[in-house]
């Protein structure tokens, strides 16, 4: 933890002052293997992660540091300066779910990509209510107090919370995870075990899962409003199919 923080200081003023400078920094979740395996849960998170950045159409910024998961030394480019060993036990041990699995998610054509784009904001596909955010906004202005984000990464994660307004403050932190050290932080100081490492992915796959028929809309998550009152339907637009 300690090594990531020191490093994303110095690339983000580095960045700050208009220095050259590499911004890509590399976090090796597991980089005691001794061979590769594609049944570590570290792969698992990585490609969870990476599906949902996609599907928001994040890509590598000039004003912020680019943090990067990897799960093997192996994978390490030549080029790299800023590397992080993360050095979890957790991330060497096995899941028994494809990530064939979790791909389906964003790549089926049975779905649809969980975002979309208007006028410079993003809006979801997925939950009982369409909402719109600017991420660049929100990426600048973000309170450097992370507390509320942990917050929600524990009551998604570890507590299956279903509230709404919960799960999109936790998308908020794994879209953020991208550029933040603090947010990143937030999701890797969760993963203590196997079954939070599962949590985490099917947690944030199924939630975001954006099926195009209404069929299928009705196996989405039953979410919670603030009220504690369940939303009836799951999804916007089978509500706005059914007008």
């Amino acid at each position: 933890m300690d090594q990531l923080q020191r490093i994303y200081r110095r690339v983000k003023q580095n960045i700050e002052n208009k220095n050259d400078c590499d911004r890509d920094i590399f976090i090796v979740l597991n980089p005691g293997a001794a061979d590769s395996d594609s049944s570590q849960c570290g792969h698992h998170l990585i490609t969870i992660l990476a599906k949902v950045q996609k599907s928001a159409n994040l890509k590598k910024r000039d004003d912020f540091p680019n943090l990067v998961l990897l799960q093997y030394l192996n994978d390490i480019p030549i080029e790299a300066t800023n590397i992080v060993y993360w050095n979890s036990k957790v991330f060497n041990e096995k899941l028994t779910d494809k990530l064939e699995s979790i791909t389906k998610l964003f790549d089926d054509p049975s779905v649809l990509n969980p975002f979309e784009f208007v006028s410079g904001a993003i809006s979801n596909r997925y939950g009982p209510e369409q909402q719109y955010f600017s991420f660049d906004a929100i990426l600048k202005n973000h309170d450097e107090n992370h507390e509320s984000r942990e917050h929600s990464v524990q009551q998604v994660v570890q507590f299956g919370s279903k509230v709404f307004s919960q799960f999109q403050n936790f998308i908020i932190v794994v879209l953020q995870s991208k550029y933040c050290d603090g947010c990143l932080l937030s999701i890797l100081n969760h993963m203590t075990s196997l079954t939070l490492v599962k949590k985490f992915v099917w947690n944030l796959g199924r939630g975001v899962w954006s099926p195009k028929t209404r069929k299928n809309m009705d196996l989405c998550f039953s979410w919670v409003g603030d009220d504690e009152k369940m939303y009836k339907p799951s999804c916007w637009r089978y509500s706005n199919a059914e007008r």
